[in-house]
């Protein structure tokens, strides 16, 4: 078997070794501290680090001697996160999704005081007919991804939108007053899913949750939806699991690491 050609550059592989020895727990490092974790010669690492601070990547105290992450770092990141597509980013992740739960998945964002339906990937086992479509807009306070959007928005927001958009009553399920809903988004923001059961469609129910960028904030929602006998109360727990997951690994692509 041919190897593969190495054509790394030693001196760019030595600097991340230096740069990967700041961490959350120790954000401060002196230079025999990063001498002794690189095992890297102490001239070499002294040489590594006057260029990483010429760059603004790290940040040295001139009191302790001490060295720091820099804000370019900051910058660099920033500018990476904000050219990550996260269309591009979720795209794999919900063909896996449809793969393990055989039903429909939905990415969804905020638009205009709608939900927007902006990628759908059919499962195998739709045999209903959706109302969604990728370029859709469909009421917020109705649908479990709406429901998700609206879970990160202050209240005044919220009710700033159902003023403007309105309640209306499309099924025997639907929200259709403002106590209600906001109950149903404290609910939301302490499980981390909504459910729309038969609240835009009859025979149709819908599980979504939030996929969040690196600040925290929700900028989209993921949902796995299908005949309500199909996401029977013994396998609702199934596809929020599966959905959770697809959701964490979205938003940990878009940089967020929290819980």
């Amino acid at each position: 078997m041919e190897s593969k050609p190495d054509y790394s550059i030693r001196v760019i592989g030595r600097m991340a070794r230096v740069l990967n020895c700041f961490t959350r727990k120790e954000p401060v490092q002196s230079l025999m501290d990063i001498t002794r974790q690189t095992g890297l010669h102490k001239s070499t690492v002294f040489r590594i680090l006057d260029t990483l601070e010429q760059l603004k990547w790290l940040r040295r105290d001139p009191k302790t001697g001490t060295y720091r992450l820099g804000f370019g770092l900051f910058e660099l990141g920033s500018r990476a996160i904000q050219g990550l597509d996260f269309y591009e980013a979720s795209f794999p992740h919900l063909k896996e999704l449809v793969k393990v739960t055989q039903q429909t998945v939905h990415l969804v964002v905020h638009d205009s005081g709608k939900a927007l339906y902006v990628n759908k990937v059919e499962g195998p086992s739709a045999v209903v007919v959706q109302p969604s479509q990728i370029g859709l807009r469909l009421p917020l306070y109705c649908t479990a991804v709406g429901k998700v959007l609206l879970s990160d928005m202050p209240p005044e927001r919220v009710t700033a939108l159902v003023e403007k958009e309105g309640m209306v009553r499309i099924t025997e399920n639907t929200i259709a007053q403002p106590a209600a809903l906001f109950d149903a988004l404290a609910r939301i923001r302490e499980e981390g899913y909504a459910l729309d059961d038969e609240e835009i469609q009859v025979g149709l129910r819908c599980v979504a949750a939030p996929v969040r960028d690196f600040t925290g904030k929700v900028v989209a929602a993921i949902s796995v939806s299908g005949l309500s006998a199909t996401f029977s109360e013994e396998r609702l727990p199934f596809f929020i699991e599966e959905l959770k997951k697809t959701t964490v690994r979205v938003s940990a692509e878009l940089g967020w690491n929290g819980p």
